[in-house]
This record gives structure tokens, sequence and C-alpha cells, in this order.
């Protein structure tokens, strides 16, 4: 079942059967992972279709029957003010940079772009570049 799952998620417009594949093995997914605990490489490459945005969102649902993406983003929205807020204390050079990205947030009255400026303070926040970011991901 891995290896024909292998096989469908290399082809095109397959998405459904390569979602129902993924429901079926989920068990031997967990299994794997509990009892071999393999290096995040070897598993990408045993379980490729587990890497694409919807499958990542499919697993994390299967996991804890919570959808992963509407989840984040109300919990980035209930938090966004309290993290407004410590961005605000943050002085030095680290504030200077927050302060752009605050700066940002209050001329701007869109819902997305604003959780845009929060991820990307709370990257200069934690000392990452936001570049680093979107790249990882890309």
């Amino acid at each position: 079942m891995q290896r024909a799952l292998l096989l469908d998620a290399k082809k095109r417009n397959n998405r459904d059967i390569v979602k129902l594949k993924m429901e079926k093995t989920f068990a031997l997914r967990r299994h794997e992972v509990v009892r071999d605990g393999p290096m995040v490489e070897d598993f990408m490459a045993r379980w490729p279709a587990l890497f694409e945005v919807a499958e990542i969102n499919s697993e994390f649902k299967r996991i804890t029957t919570k959808p992963l993406q509407s989840k984040f983003l109300s919990q980035l929205d209930l938090h966004s003010g309290t993290l407004m807020k410590l961005f605000q204390k943050r002085g030095g050079q680290l504030g200077g940079r927050l302060e752009t990205i605050i700066s940002q947030m209050a001329n701007c009255d869109d819902v997305d772009a604003g959780r845009e400026s929060i991820i990307k303070g709370l990257c200069i926040y934690m000392g990452e570049d936001p570049k680093d970011l979107v790249r990882e991901y890309v």
C-alpha cells in the first residue's frame, strides 16, 4: 500500500486517490513513527504526500480531531493583542525592527495582512529572519 501511494503521489491530478490511501495508511505511519522514530528526511522519502499542505491539515485533523489552519488562525487572532504589547515593550535594535512591524499593522485594515505582520513580528522577536520562514516553506 505504501509503495502504491508513493507512485500515486507522483502523478498529477490524483488528489482523491492519494487522500483515500493516506487515510487507510494512517495506522501504519503512526506505528512507524512510534516504533522506529525515523529521521525526518527518511520519513519524507517514504511518505512524500504527507508533506503537502492539504495532507498536513488532514493528518492534524486525524490526530487531534480539530482543523489545523482555522485553529491556528483563531488562536493567533486571540493572542495578537498580547503579542503587540510584547513587541512594544521590546527595546534596542530588535525593538526598532519590531516598531516597523507595529506601524505596518496600525496602517492596515486587512485581517490577513495583520496576521502576516504578527507572524513576522514573532520571527523578529525570536531572532529569526522572516524571509527564512517563507523560503523554508516554499
